[in-house]
């Protein structure tokens, strides 16, 4: 079959143009389900079901029903003082929010089923006097061990940061004995974090003043310099340099790793609460850190994105103000984008050899034919030939009837 190979493409690419998609080709998003309030934050729980929080406190848990609430937490709710985020920690919610008199940030516990709480540490702002409604950062996580990290923003009082008194500006781990350390200074509004896959350090968020943001690999003991230097801005000797700083105002909000994405990786998901994107590092090691825009502003017009998480079983979820989507990249063989699996497909694959014999899946969307990463038939990362072959071998295997 491969000396054929050659006739082929040429007998396909005569036969006029392919589809073409948006950022990227092929990938779509579908409403899951409306949200009871503003949504901050995702989480699935060890059975793998989807769980959400608002800024007025609700906590719910989403089925095929709709919403639940599970109980509603005594959090201020103006500015960014709110119900910022929740996680799991085993069968129980981790969830941060700020006290309603502006006290401190509080970090609980709460029985998914009784929606009782407990407190595990509360982290006074400005030794219990109140203190602003803004920059109080986001979401907790929980590491393996327990352990709980959440970054606390700087309150919009930069200097905060550089503090060591004072809980803004800082990353802080919550030992399962409730003892709160801090972690890693020198933030200015860090809304979200995940462990590394090493499990050694964390990738944080941090939202820039102007410009400026930045996702930051953060280890213990670390200054990352707001306000003495932030994103593009000068260094300052002593302080961490961001991984990587975007190039326009786009205000990173929920990040996730996610394993699948692309066959064989685990990468990055970042949310944009401006520019209402979603991007994708596929190498969280990579030096510099590069992101692939994975859409920004669907076709239907899109708000915010807020938060993003993968389920147990590879779901990829995000969350606008008011509504809970799904992610749903190009199957196999969709080679133009447009959601299905036909003959079209076949000749949009011939392009994009012709476009450029052996490109990585991850290149496939440049060049003078834009292709979808469902040309990646056979999955190894690859667009080449032999994805050609699996092509007509997966036709083949969906359309042979089935004996009786």
């Amino acid at each position: 079959m491969s000396r054929s190979l050659p006739l082929l493409l040429l007998l396909l690419l005569t036969a006029g143009p392919a589809l073409a998609g948006s950022i990227l080709p092929g990938f779509r998003a579908e409403k899951i389900a409306p949200a009871e309030g503003f949504v901050t934050s995702l989480a699935f729980d060890p059975a793998g079901r989807l769980h959400y929080s608002v800024t007025e406190g609700g906590i719910f848990r989403l089925d095929p029903s709709g919403s639940h609430r599970i109980t509603t937490l005594p959090t201020a709710s103006t500015g960014n003082a709110v119900l910022l985020g929740i996680a799991f920690r085993g069968a129980e919610i981790i969830a941060h929010y700020v006290a309603p008199d502006f006290t401190a940030d509080l970090v609980s516990a709460v029985d998914p089923e009784t929606g009782e709480e407990r407190v595990i540490a509360e982290l006074l702002c400005a030794g219990g006097k109140p203190c602003s409604s803004e920059h109080h950062g986001g979401n907790p996580i929980v590491a393996p061990d327990g352990t709980i990290y959440v970054g606390i923003g700087d309150y919009g009082g930069g200097h905060l940061a550089q503090m060591p008194d004072s809980p803004g500006g800082k990353i802080w781990r919550i030992a399962p004995d409730g003892t709160a350390t801090q972690y890693a200074r020198g933030f200015r509004n860090p809304f979200d974090l995940v462990m590394h896959p090493d499990g050694t350090h964390l990738i944080v968020s941090d939202n820039g003043a102007e410009g400026d943001d930045e996702i930051a690999i953060v280890r213990e003991g670390e200054n990352h310099g707001w306000p003495l230097t932030m994103g593009h801005q000068p260094p300052v000797e002593g302080m961490t340099l961001p991984a990587y700083v975007f190039p326009g105002t786009v205000a990173p909000t929920g990040v996730a790793l996610v394993r699948g994405l692309l066959p064989g990786t685990t990468g990055l998901l970042v949310g944009g609460f401006v520019t209402k994107a979603l991007y994708f590092f596929p190498d969280v090691d990579a030096t510099p850190l590069r992101p692939i825009t994975l859409f920004t502003e669907l076709p239907g017009g899109f708000y915010p994105i807020l938060d993003v998480v993968q389920s147990p079983s590879g779901e990829i979820v995000f969350a606008t103000p008011a509504a809970i989507w799904r992610l749903v990249p190009p199957p196999r063989g969709d080679a133009n984008g447009d959601g299905e699996v036909t003959a079209e497909d076949l000749e949009a694959l011939a392009h994009e050899l012709v476009d450029g014999d052996g490109p990585s899946v991850l290149e496939i969307h440049g060049g003078s034919y834009p292709g979808s990463w469902g040309a990646d038939v056979n999955r190894d990362g690859v667009i080449d030939a032999r994805d050609l072959v699996a092509w007509v071998l997966l036709q083949n295997q969906r359309q042979r009837p089935v004996r009786k």
